[in-house]
């Protein structure tokens, strides 16, 4: 899964969209875009969109409700719940 998938996945789930992403974050709505489609967000942008959208970027996001969008990372919950694992789409 690659960054743009995982970025519209998050807004997707967030239910919202770039525009408001960008918004959120400071940035253009076109820069954004741009960004998103170079592959040029750095990992400091994509941990302030985690931490701004109420996640975390550890190669993905995580939620605290345990949806986890990206990369399979094993994170510490304080629930005994098992995460929802969003599969790969290519």
């Amino acid at each position: 899964m690659n960054i743009e998938q995982m970025i519209y996945m998050l807004v997707a789930y967030k239910e919202t969209n770039i525009a408001s992403l960008a918004e959120r974050i400071g940035m253009s709505r076109q820069n954004l875009h741009k960004k998103i489609k170079r592959g040029t967000l750095k990992k400091e942008d994509l941990s302030r969109i985690g931490k701004l959208m109420g996640g975390k970027y550890v190669s993905g996001f995580v939620f605290p409700e345990g949806v986890i969008i990206g990369d399979k990372v094993k994170v510490k919950r304080p629930s005994k719940t098992k995460p929802l694992i969003i599969p790969h789409i290519p």
